[in-house]
């Protein structure tokens, strides 16, 4: 009982000192972006529309993986209203502490914090081995090879997931821990039994995860995620080159693997209008595409959490 008023307490300030962040930050930027950056109300609100049925997919794309992998017993609906609200939270400098709520809601319906870990890894993973592998290409067909290091990068990015698709690999190093469990100069440590008991539960649930029609179906929704992405970016800059536009969807995209420098507001903005002003346009032009892409984004997450609450309260 007093776990849960402590869980409670803990949900209430962090939801406060979020939508005070999100709130200060949108009053600033909102007519600041509006005034600056070329787009029409129609045009506007189409991206906005894309943008939160592209959010809503990406939940799905969670919620299936959930359903395939684990005992996870809440419905659609439900899992959205928690994923947009922790959403906002990862969307503050507070990144991280969406998660721990997330993590301890889903612990209630029957999902660990191990199953929770290995969910986010898998799901990072292969995430970087399609996006990377689809990038790839789209460099390719555009013969833009201009900067050696973004190709390096995504080819850095696509060979370090492979891993991750190998059950084989999974095993090796899950009898490679075993041995070292029972060797005597470990057994002394309590700590060590500690992480490597934790570290074989994972890979134990990774074996159940690895699996073929698992994976073809997260290969599905993350390809018509990357439809939907590089459509916004299109749409937001149609009168710029494609290969400029491209190369900057590529850039943000490698900013957001990194998702504690991306919830902090400036960095982002800072390296993008940098690449603006090195591609010869102007630096707060890409200051102000970025904000507007931020926006865009905690617009978008505010309006499926609001929705799904809806629909949670109506259910």
């Amino acid at each position: 009982m007093i776990k849960k008023n402590y869980l409670l307490c803990f949900k209430i300030i962090i939801s406060i000192l979020s939508i005070f962040f999100l709130y200060n930050f949108s009053r600033e930027n909102y007519q600041r972006v509006l005034e600056n950056i070329n787009v029409d109300l129609f045009w506007l609100i189409l991206i906005l529309v894309l943008r939160i049925f592209l959010h809503s997919l990406l939940s799905f794309r969670t919620f299936s993986f959930l359903k395939l992998t684990s005992n996870y017993n809440t419905k659609f609906i439900s899992w959205s209203f928690l994923y947009f609200f922790t959403g906002l939270m990862n969307s503050t400098p507070l990144w991280g502490s969406g998660h721990l709520i997330r993590s301890q809601e889903m612990k209630q319906n029957n999902y660990s914090y191990k199953e929770y870990a290995n969910m986010h890894y898998f799901i990072f993973f292969w995430g970087l081995l399609i996006n990377s592998f689809i990038l790839i290409i789209l460099l390719t067909v555009l013969n833009n090879h201009q900067n050696i290091y973004i190709t390096s990068s995504l080819l850095i990015l696509f060979v370090i997931s492979i891993p991750t698709l190998s059950k084989r690999l999974a095993k090796f190093i899950y009898q490679l821990i075993y041995k070292l469990k029972y060797q005597n100069f470990f057994l002394e440590s309590k700590l060590f039994k500690y992480f490597i008991n934790k570290i074989e539960g994972l890979i134990a649930i990774s074996n159940n995860i690895l699996r073929i029609h698992i994976f073809i179906n997260f290969l599905i929704i993350t390809i018509f995620l990357f439809i939907f992405e590089y459509l916004i970016f299109l749409l937001i800059f149609k009168l710029i080159d494609l290969n400029i536009v491209s190369t900057f969807f590529i850039l943000n995209y490698l900013i957001k693997k990194i998702p504690s420098l991306d919830a902090l507001i400036g960095f982002k903005e800072s390296l993008l209008g940098l690449y603006f002003q090195y591609l010869g346009l102007l630096f707060v032009e890409g200051v102000i595409f970025t904000l507007f892409l931020r926006l865009l984004n905690i617009s978008s997450i505010l309006a499926n959490c609001l929705i799904y609450f809806v629909l949670k309260r109506s259910t």
